[in-house]
């Protein structure tokens, strides 16, 4: 006779298997058979959230999977109100950031079938009072697909005055550029910016006549069951928010003025219905909005004339190249990446397989989110499909440049991360950058494979360093650095030129404070001075002593300089003012000079 302990063991476990029986009876043929296809990569993906949640001081994340029309796996983790001990759910809603795009080129796609709107026809067909200053002449104007690829030229975005403790009234882009400059000719290197979407929005509201928010609820989150998306804290969307968190601690809740292009909030739950859309277009496609045709249409590359752009591609809104890890021979891959102010996101999906993962975090600060999906998703393939993917070899060094290249390719070079110098070190390179040393050895590809130096002598391969390879190009003139990773190329810096400074900056160097036009800025404080022989601007937060960018300038004239470089927030212009009080504008910032002594 077993012990009254023994009995209540025995107990538990038969109401556990009466339960679990009950749940298996109950649930639908398809999914149980879905469930039990994924078995392996639930287990997976549980403990992967359970160990980054873990590892990166994660408050809560929300993560679902999708197989064409069926939510294979979903759920909410940790807290969504860490203080109110509120639970994070499929339903939270997340502030999705620059995700918000795919939403607005589907929107100009959706126009464009419909035969309203010529995505090659120049930005000024429809917004004929749209105007923008440029230092140089350029043939060609901007055309709609170059916004949508983003390669317009104009400004990544304008950060003064973009985002504020309170809600801020919606700028009117047309009338700021108006006063801007170009940062590059238009069609020639791609440049992430939130301005290029914003102009889109105003194509959209001018052809279809109706607000930008109205459209897309209308044409996409009606008709999809969107419930908890919308751009700006409505009221639908405010109760179900998570708080944004950075380092465990709960951040002030932030309002964006672009709210179109960076201002939408959504949850995983929603997202499923969007990525479906798009998934189906393998089968029978029922959605109300795309056809297969169309759905996949969205994702075939748009910039295949561009040089500058190496590996990259991008489609209505998708990105199409994956970036920073290994994932090949899957077929179409397309994917965008949310980071906005204290939540982070990805999305990812693979038509061919009818696989989709949406993942959102309410931390910044990290790549969790980016882990989960990628890894989620490599892991649902290869149980569906069984495609693992293989080793990616590592080149062998070789040396075949002559010292006449190895030469030419030394110099310095603007990058996102300042200048990097490059020197050459008799048959290698080496790389200064940020305090770091980096030593480049030429392999069979004809690229430079790194090590890291340390104290001077140490070299070693180390972590992502084993399958990276960096190339050095000429490109329509330009000298240029191009980072590979397992195979794709991405334009990571240009060569700076070696250029007189206009002697009326040099009466300028020192500290300017910042103007600030809202509770929130970017910036505190900039240092105006002289780095690797280069007009260089330093700018600085107060909670940090190092600089948060380090942009090298060419001087235009006495009062205008452009940051050097190509790329996102490259080619910017600065202008000094003495009129009244010395100050320099940048990104709609203006900084007032700091008098000696104060």
């Amino acid at each position: 006779m077993p012990n009254r302990k023994l009995k209540g063991i025995l107990y538990k476990t038969a109401v556990i298997n009466i339960v679990i029986f009950l749940l298996f009876v109950m649930m639908p043929a398809s999914k149980l058979e879905t469930a039990t296809k994924y078995r392996e990569t639930i287990e997976f993906m549980q403990e992967l959230v359970d160990d980054q949640m873990d590892d990166e001081d994660i408050i809560g994340m929300s993560v679902a999977l999708v197989d064409e029309d069926k939510v294979v796996w979903s759920g909410g983790f940790g807290y969504a109100d860490e203080k109110r001990k509120k639970r994070m759910t499929v339903d939270t809603a997340f502030h999705i950031g620059s995700m918000s795009e795919l939403f607005v080129s589907h929107a100009v796609f959706k126009l464009a079938e419909e035969g309203k709107i010529d995505i090659n026809k120049p930005v000024s067909f429809y917004l004929p009072e749209f105007s923008i200053n440029s230092h140089e002449k350029y043939e060609t104007e901007i055309t709609v697909k170059d916004l949508i690829t983003h390669h317009s030229g104009l400004p990544s975005e304008l950060r003064g005055g973009s985002i504020n403790t309170k809600p801020i009234k919606q700028n009117d882009y047309i009338k700021m550029l108006s006063s801007e400059y170009m940062c590059s000719k238009p069609h020639y290197v791609f440049a992430f910016s939130y301005i290029d979407i914003e102009i889109l929005t105003k194509i959209v509201e001018k052809i279809s006549g109706k607000p930008f928010d109205t459209y897309i609820r209308e044409n996409f989150l009606d008709p999809l069951g969107m419930k908890h998306t919308g751009f700006g804290l409505n009221t639908e969307v405010k109760n179900f928010m998570t708080k944004p968190y950075r380092d465990e601690d709960e951040r002030p809740q932030l309002y964006v003025r672009d709210r179109y292009s960076m201002g939408m909030y959504s949850s995983a739950a929603d997202m499923t219905e969007y990525l479906k859309m798009f998934l189906k277009s393998s089968k029978n496609n029922n959605s109300k909005i795309f056809t297969n045709e169309q759905a996949e249409k969205t994702m075939t590359a748009l910039n295949t004339d561009t040089p500058l752009d190496y590996s990259l591609r991008m489609g209505y809104g998708w990105v199409l190249t994956n970036i920073g890890d290994y994932f090949k021979y899957v077929g179409k891959y397309a994917w965008h990446d949310s980071v906005a102010l204290g939540n982070t996101g990805r999305v990812i999906i693979l038509p061919e397989h009818g696989l989709g993962i949406v993942v959102f975090s309410n931390t910044s600060g990290n790549q969790s989110s980016q882990v989960v999906a990628l890894e989620g998703i490599k892991k649902a393939l290869a149980e569906k499909k069984k495609l693992i993917q293989p080793e990616w070899p590592e080149p062998e060094l070789r040396e075949t440049k002559t010292d006449a290249e190895l030469k030419r390719i030394a110099g310095e070079y603007a990058t996102s991360a300042g200048l990097v110098k490059i020197e050459q070190d008799g048959r290698d390179l080496r790389a200064e950058a940020m305090g770091r040393t980096l030593e480049l050895q030429e392999n069979v590809n004809g690229n430079f494979s790194g090590r890291v130096v340390l104290l001077g002598f140490i070299k070693l391969k180390v972590g992502p360093l084993s399958n990276i390879e960096f190339a050095f190009d000429q490109i329509d003139g330009e000298q240029v650095v191009a980072l590979y990773q397992y195979g794709d190329g991405f334009l990571i810096g240009t060569k700076v030129k070696k250029e007189d400074i206009n002697v009326a900056w040099y009466m300028r160097f020192g500290k300017y404070r910042i103007r600030k036009s809202s509770d929130y800025s970017h910036y505190d404080e900039m240092l105006l001075t002289i780095e690797n022989n280069a007009l260089t601007v330093k700018l600085y937060r107060d909670d940090n002593d190092d600089p948060v960018a380090i942009l090298p300038l060419r001087t235009i004239s006495a009062n205008e300089a452009v940051v050097i470089g190509l790329g996102r927030n490259m080619g910017d212009t600065i202008r000094f003012s003495d009129n009244p009080g010395e100050r320099i504008r940048y990104s709609g910032y203006e900084f007032y000079r700091v008098k000696q002594g104060k």
